[in-house]
């Protein structure tokens, strides 16, 4: 084969794969156009109905965001659930749901992690019916709370073995956090079917980690996730916030 042919065939095939590139981007751009115009369309039928609100922008969220109290935790930290700050708020959603305010908005956080910082994270917050002390509740895997155990990182038991297995808790009261997870929450943990990796709950709201909603402004998937919020407070004791 000649030189000149050579240069040909991988001129022409890098012109090609430049040219699938190119299209593969317009037509992803295209389809995810087409699928925010329908999930915006959606919300924007579920704002009217529901009386909720959506703000592009609203910064002072991220105000609201670093002011909550400090998540406590035991064992190995996952920085996303510790002490996180934001500098702004964007594709924020409020409202009521099932009797319950909310707020689903991205955040730009930091003080989570050097090569993330600066990110855009979604956290969708169902109000709680008051302050309360911080409360994580963790999925763990294998012999996870056995090693934390070990390393001195110990865990309350709170009465259903496999719960006690399968999950750790981090609280600023002990107390508080036994009423919480009484038998019948111990087991809907458990059980519970939906993806999610942990529950927390900081001043006044309460939050669930690992739920793969990956677009709070689709009422398909913001629903849902605050229906699983909302189930989890329906366990929740009335005397838990009478004192």
């Amino acid at each position: 084969m000649s030189l000149a042919l050579g240069l040909t065939i991988a001129i022409g095939g890098c012109l090609l794969v430049g040219a699938g590139l190119v299209w593969m981007v317009v037509w992803l751009r295209r389809d995810y156009s087409q699928s925010e115009a329908e999930f915006m369309a959606l919300l924007q039928e579920e704002c009217a109905r529901r009386s909720w609100q959506f703000e592009e922008r609203n910064d002072a969220y991220a105000d609201w965001f670093s002011s909550l109290p400090r998540v406590p935790y035991v064992g190995i930290p996952d920085p996303l659930w510790i002490n996180p700050r934001a500098a702004g708020a964007r594709n924020i959603v409020t409202g009521v749901y099932r009797g319950r305010r909310f707020i689903a908005a991205q955040f730009q956080v930091y003080q989570v992690n050097p090569a993330i910082d600066g990110n855009w994270w979604t956290y969708v917050r169902v109000h709680m019916p008051a302050p309360r002390p911080g409360l994580v509740v963790k999925k763990v895997v294998g012999p996870t709370n056995a090693v934390n155990r070990a390393l001195g990182w110990d865990h309350a038991s709170y009465g259903d073995p496999e719960f006690d297995r399968r999950f750790e808790v981090s609280a600023d009261d002990q107390r508080f956090a036994a009423d919480v997870l009484h038998t019948r929450m111990q087991r809907f943990l458990v059980d519970e079917q939906r993806p999610f990796r942990g529950l927390v709950m900081v001043g006044d709201v309460i939050d669930v980690v690992g739920d793969q909603q990956n677009e709070h402004r689709d009422p398909r998937q913001l629903i849902p996730a605050l229906d699983l919020r909302c189930d989890i407070l329906d366990l929740v004791p009335d005397t838990v916030w009478a004192h």
